[in-house]
């Protein structure tokens, strides 16, 4: 959703470790692939990182001066010595074919990049090393600066700039999405339950803002506390809802019978989610930061009563000072999400997993940072 600061320092900085390999080439004649010179070994291979005449870097099965589509010329004139530059070479002259002082022209080429899971990981490995790792495997490609990971992997529509994800629409495209039908079931009892007598008693378009901006917004504190843990499913929005319980509750307080025993009901409720949320798999900075946009939301949208002419000017006052805390918080939160990305919160991740055992938070834990690597070369 976003160009993130540490993936892309991560991403340059493998650009500049491709930019030193060379075509690593089998003694036997039994294939080449690009990789560095620690993984190519001596004993059965010859690692070429410069062509013949030394005019540029050697990639396998790719050459400025033997490539004629696209080829190497002004205004799109090839780096020679920055390989990560290089365009996908489709056509190459029939002399290199055969030329034998280039070796790296003519070998048959046994790795190719691969793109492996969600964090733009790319490695050159064979195609039947790749469709084991379940990685999307790019034949037409030779150089992993080639290909765009990110983009192949995120799917659905493509980035409107290749080099920066703008999915943002993951923000509430994921409040409607699931995993798996035991999710999908307490979703429904919530909205055939709960949310059905809310659309009854406010209205179903009042009741779709509130929902889908309580989604959003629990989404949006999620993504800067857990930038890179994929999740699915309503739950802020869920939590948006249950806070517009209370707002209802306070809003007409005059008129309902022992008032404080329904604040307790609600209370034991949002308690009991709350906890549940400290275990794994369950986001409880989506379920805060919904709770914290529905009770805004709520005091906003809802219908209300008044009783006399202040109440009915308290309440409109609550009504401009709800929109504008919602606006402020939306500002500082996109702000922190997609411009400032180096803030922390030391001790925040005990609110969204208890470590009961030494390992029993290590899920939540991996979508602070980054995941390590699976391959290396």
């Amino acid at each position: 959703m976003r160009k993130d600061k540490e993936l892309q320092r991560l991403l340059d900085k493998e650009h500049q470790e491709e930019a030193e390999t060379g075509c690593c080439i089998g003694t036997d004649q039994n294939g080449c692939i690009q990789t560095s010179q620690d993984q190519c070994k001596k004993t059965f291979s010859t690692l070429r990182k410069y062509t013949q005449t030394n005019t540029s870097r050697a990639v396998c099965g790719q050459d400025p001066i033997a490539c004629v589509d696209p080829p190497s010329v002004e205004p799109n004139k090839w780096p020679p010595y920055d390989i990560t530059k290089w365009p996908i070479c489709k056509k190459l002259t029939e002399e290199s074919k055969n030329d034998t002082t280039s070796p790296h022209l003519n070998c048959k080429i046994t790795g190719r990049p691969c793109c492996i899971r969600d964090q733009a990981e790319c490695r050159i490995v064979s195609q039947e090393y790749c469709e084991f790792l379940n990685g999307v495997y790019h034949d037409e490609a030779t150089l992993c600066s080639q290909v765009d990971c990110l983009g192949a992997t995120c799917g659905l529509l493509p980035f409107l700039h290749p080099e920066t994800p703008d999915q943002i629409y993951r923000l509430w495209l994921s409040l409607f999405l699931h995993a798996g039908i035991l999710h999908l079931c307490i979703t429904l009892a919530f909205h055939f339950t709960i949310l059905k007598d809310m659309e009854k008693m406010a209205g179903w378009h009042r009741i779709a803002i509130i929902y889908i901006c309580s989604g959003i917004g629990g989404n949006l504190l999620s993504a800067i506390v857990t930038p890179y843990q994929p999740e699915v499913g309503p739950s802020g929005a869920l939590f948006g809802i249950i806070a517009c319980l209370l707002v209802e509750l306070v809003q007409n307080w005059q008129i309902i019978k022992r008032p404080w025993e329904n604040v307790l009901k609600l209370g034991v409720l949002t308690a009991l989610l709350i906890v549940i949320g400290c275990f794994p798999w369950v986001d409880n900075f989506a379920h805060l930061g919904g709770l914290m946009f529905g009770t805004l939301l709520g005091f906003a949208f809802l219908p209300y009563i008044t009783f006399g002419k202040w109440d009915r000017r308290r309440k409109i006052i609550q009504i401009v000072v709800s929109i504008g805390l919602i606006i402020a918080i939306c500002i500082v939160l996109c702000i922190v999400f997609f411009v400032d990305q180096d803030s922390t919160c030391a001790g925040c991740h005990y609110i969204n997993c208890i470590p009961f055992t030494e390992d029993f938070c290590s899920p939540s834990l991996r979508g602070r940072g980054l995941d390590p690597r699976i391959l290396k070369g």
